[in-house]
């Protein structure tokens, strides 16, 4: 059996992350899930079985590591070149700014400590509709507050 050989992947079962979406009005969206099972298919491509934390009425589903974007220009041509993207990812960290964070963690969380202000141009996360959303910083609006 496969999953008793000794590979490095990615992720395990029991394992919490982050799935991708390319469904009409989630596009580019990463939704909580924990892994339930993992497969290689025929064609040698690894997919993990997953659970969806914050959507309990979806059903558990395979997801490929890597995936086709439908909404790819080249995808849309029929290339294959930058058509492919990463369909799962770790979760997103509990992150604190400067010292504000607690003292005492689990050992195995995961912790970002942010001690720079945000800037035009930077790359953020941000948790709208029970998932989180990817984009750029273009104008910093206020001291706490940006438009992406």
């Amino acid at each position: 059996d496969w999953l008793d050989m000794d590979l490095i992947l990615p992720f395990k079962i029991g394992d919490f992350a982050e799935a991708k979406c390319f469904d009409e009005g989630f596009k580019g969206a990463w939704f909580r899930s924990k892994i339930k099972d993992m497969r290689v298919t025929e064609s040698g491509h690894l997919e993990y079985y997953l659970e969806y934390i914050d959507y309990t009425e979806e059903a558990n589903e395979w997801i490929g590591v890597f995936q086709k974007n439908p909404f790819n220009p080249a995808c849309l041509e029929g290339k294959s070149n930058g058509s492919t993207e990463i369909m799962l990812r770790p979760s997103f960290p509990r992150w604190y700014r400067g010292q504000h964070a607690p003292k005492h963690f689990p050992k195995s969380e995961v912790i970002a400590r942010v001690h720079d202000a945000w800037k035009v141009g930077d790359w953020v996360d941000w948790h709208n509709k029970d998932c989180y959303w990817t984009g750029q910083i273009i104008e910093l609006t206020s001291k706490n507050v940006v438009e992406v």
